[in-house]
């Protein structure tokens, strides 16, 4: 149903300018993503201060407020595009801020692409998924990232980050990496020290939308991320409780769990926000103002989940080891610790089909949501319909100091 895009430009005065058509280079998949996300923008009217004559063509308009990315050939005298090629949407760049570009001095140095570069782009990075969800190239994991980035860096930027690396795919061997090497890592990632008791170890952060693209050309499919930021490593701003199922417990069982979670924490004044998490678990996150080192936020989660495991020994554990978790809720508080880290929002998971942990709200949750219907696909057009909407509304309302009155009302020893 989508044959090609439009594509324009404004001047300084504020005229949206055409500048021809693109098809090439979009796959079933961008056409598929792309036809939902226009569809909710429909217009009667061009938006276009001179547009083209529909020809023998049908056009629908649609209001001025996606950026795409394109590479071209040159400028014809018409004021179009000669051979343009459809790269990706740009979420990071707002539609008054795109001009005309003119072409860059010849020379490495002065390439208009400075992105980092992806070998072997057609490379499935994801086996194809259980319900039918296609194979996900590292071409398709780039478009995706460059996509979500302004969401995801949102939360994501200036984080000390770690992740899991697959550079022959999902299927094959993967390790999990913490720790950089500035010999081998790209300038895009940031890497800093933190003191240690063995002395300063080196971290690394991912700052902007290049530095997302400069994981997948490593083969990332995993980024986990600590819950304090790069400026201030020993202080987190956020508790994370990871509601992990054991075997013979349904999602609805881990849906009651997080409500019951909410719950305790609205309880203390606590906020409590939830996120997929790419699987059948789930993540209740409250926001804490950054006045506490990670042994007093895992001390309070560690009190709380006590609490709700005393007084449900038989829906919850506290206890990793897998003989305590069947038929029960392992609720783990372990990743508020120095150097723990949680799945980042919108990064993907190392399954088939590149599942992604997403943050949804307590009223998708109560409707049935399905936590396996996230992938590289799906999201986009979710972030898309949402028009700017967050599915974390009042997050940073929410923030509180930790004062000796909440270690008391769950039993933790005050800091």
């Amino acid at each position: 149903g989508l044959g090609s895009l439009l594509l324009g430009y404004y001047d300084d005065g504020g005229t949206l300018h055409y500048a021809g058509r693109v098809g090439s280079g979009l796959t079933e998949r961008d056409l598929a993503a792309l036809a939902a996300r226009l569809g909710a923008l429909a217009t009667p009217d061009s938006p276009f201060a001179d547009p083209p004559r529909p020809r023998d063509r049908v056009i629908t308009w649609v209001r001025p407020l996606t950026v795409v990315e394109v590479e071209f050939a040159e400028w014809i005298a018409s004021g179009a595009l000669r051979q343009p090629v459809f790269i990706g949407v740009r979420e990071d760049r707002s539609p008054e801020s795109v001009r005309r570009d003119e072409p860059a001095p010849s020379g490495d140095a002065a390439r208009a692409d400075r992105r980092p570069p992806l070998t072997n782009p057609d490379k499935d990075l994801f086996e194809a998924g259980p319900s039918g969800a296609s194979p996900v190239t590292k071409a398709q994991l780039a478009t995706y990232y460059d996509t979500v980035a302004s969401v995801m860096l949102a939360d994501l930027a200036g984080r000390p980050v770690s992740v899991v690396r697959c550079p022959h795919g999902q299927a094959a061997e993967c390790f999990f990496q913490k720790h950089p090497d500035p010999r081998s890592f790209p300038e895009t990632l940031r890497i800093f020290e933190v003191p240690e008791r063995d002395g300063p170890a080196a971290y690394f952060t991912v700052d902007d939308a290049d530095g997302l693209r400069a994981l997948v050309q490593l083969g990332v499919v995993e980024i986990h991320a600590w819950n304090s930021r790069a400026d201030s490593p020993e202080t987190p701003d956020r508790i994370v409780f990871d509601l992990d199922p054991g075997p013979g417990i349904e999602w609805a069982d881990v849906l009651d769990a997080a409500h019951l979670l909410r719950d305790a924490l609205a309880g203390l004044g606590l906020g409590a926000f939830a996120k997929t998490t790419g699987g059948h678990g789930l993540h209740v996150v409250t926001p804490i103002a950054p006045t506490h080192d990670h042994d007093a936020a895992r001390s309070l989660a560690h009190a709380l989940v006590d609490r709700v495991v005393e007084a449900e020994p038989s829906r919850f554990t506290g206890r990793m080891a897998k003989a305590a978790r069947a038929g029960k809720i392992f609720i783990d508080y372990l990743r508020n610790a120095h150097g723990a880290t949680a799945i980042a929002a919108y990064s993907t998971r190392a399954r088939p089909g590149a599942p992604v942990a997403v943050p949804v709200s307590w009223e998708e949750l109560a409707s049935g949501l399905d936590p396996l219907a996230f992938d590289t696909v799906s999201v986009p057009l979710r972030l898309a319909l949402a028009h700017g909407v967050s599915p974390w509304p009042g997050y940073e309302d929410a923030r509180v100091t930790l004062g000796p009155e909440l270690f008391a009302a769950v039993g933790a020893p005050a800091p």
